[in-house]
């Protein structure tokens, strides 16, 4: 190395040779987030040489003083910005595609009729919702692939649990028949009437301790029908002013059961209930037996109205003397009301009295007239 050194005014062109040397250096950087950065640096010199080497000439020749110990040298420093540096965000990983899905049709019909069904499809797994074929008893299912198990599900058919397994990007056709449940049935009709005058009621029939919804008899006609499951029934008929009745009914399995009902009116205070067919032996008291259901069909209304007490009035036709038939009628009054007790009804409940020809309701003139006052007539004096 050639240098230009002044020496006492003079200058002179030294060629020295400068001993070898090494240079080394590291910095680090931190960036914080609130906008301060600080920076640390180091150097290391091996041979350390001024730019201007201190020399001597020895014997006319220069020499370089040189320092072989090294040197070190360090930096430390700081800048603020007002500017946050923000993180990168990372981006989002990308979402899986979705699997391909499978679709599973399912066509559901009676196993005798091969008529289509609606029916309820209920899967195992309670997360998936419940589903339904539409009237022609098709549906189609889109799911995803797996193994699904579910059970078909219609009233009065025996249900079908079905397992199945979907892949992708396939169709499954199932065709499933559901046979139907055999419920013994049979047929529970009748009449409900009037039990002494024959009309025909309009009646509530309810089977009492039953899920059976109640049926009614018409109006017009009396006449009633169900079909019922087998098994025993206790019916309770009830109608607007009659006695509520209950029988206890059998149903037998494809059997028809006819039963007639005879309702008995509710006595009121004052009620009167006239007879013209009860008979007797001609001028006599004795009863004749032909009157022995009408006097029957009294003594089932009295016992349907247990807490009435009623007046046996015995009524004649003018023929013969007023004395006469006033004795004829209380008598025929009085057998009556023997009838009466013999068949159930407690005397205390019963008081006979014979009117004779005193109360007609028709002229003695006629015969038919006759016939309409000879009569018995029952009246509620107290319930």
């Amino acid at each position: 190395t050639k240098l230009v050194l002044g020496l006492k005014g003079s200058y002179h062109l030294l060629d020295i040779n400068l001993p070898d040397t090494a240079f080394g250096f590291f910095g680090i950087r931190f960036i914080t987030p609130v906008g301060v950065t600080f920076d640390f640096s180091g150097d290391y010199l091996k041979n350390d040489v001024n730019f201007l080497p201190d020399y001597r000439i020895v014997n006319g020749t220069p020499e370089i003083y040189n320092n072989d110990s090294g040197k070190w040298r360090f930096n430390f420093g700081f800048t603020t910005t007002s500017a946050l540096i923000q993180k990168k965000k990372k981006k989002p990983a990308p979402k899986p595609k979705p699997k391909p899905m499978g679709v599973l049709a399912l066509d559901v019909k009676d196993s005798e009729t091969e008529l289509p069904l609606m029916v309820n499809i209920v899967f195992d797994d309670t997360t998936m919702k419940t589903l339904q074929t539409d009237s022609n008893g098709h549906v189609d299912m889109k799911l995803k692939p797996g193994t699904y198990t579910f059970k078909i599900v219609k009233d009065g058919y025996k249900s079908k649990r079905i397992t199945v397994t979907i892949t992708g990007n396939t169709r499954i056709q199932r065709e499933i028949t559901l046979k139907k449940i055999h419920i013994p049935m049979g047929i529970f009709t009748g009449t409900v009437t009037d039990a002494r005058t024959k009309k025909p009621v309009g009646a509530k029939i309810t089977f009492l301790g039953s899920d059976q919804k109640p049926i009614a008899s018409d109006l017009e006609t009396g006449i009633f029908k169900a079909k019922l499951p087998a098994g025993t029934y206790n019916v309770k008929i009830e109608a607007d002013g009659y006695v509520p009745e209950t029988r206890v009914v059998n149903i037998k399995d494809g059997e028809t059961t006819i039963i007639n009902f005879g309702l008995y009116e509710k006595l009121k205070e004052k009620q009167t209930i006239v007879i013209h067919n009860i008979h007797f032996a001609s001028g006599k008291a004795t009863i004749s037996p032909e009157s022995y259901p009408i006097l029957d069909q009294i003594v089932q209304l009295l016992k349907a109205n247990p807490n009435v007490k009623i007046e046996i009035a015995g009524h004649t036709d003018s023929v013969g003397s007023e004395m006469y038939n006033l004795r004829l009628s209380e008598a025929r009054a009085n057998a009556v009301r023997d009838y009466l007790i013999q068949h159930g009804i407690s005397a205390d409940r019963l008081i006979a009295k014979g009117y004779g020809e005193s109360r007609p309701i028709a002229p003695n003139t006629t015969r038919e007239g006759r016939a309409k006052n000879r009569r018995v007539e029952f009246t509620v004096i107290s319930q």
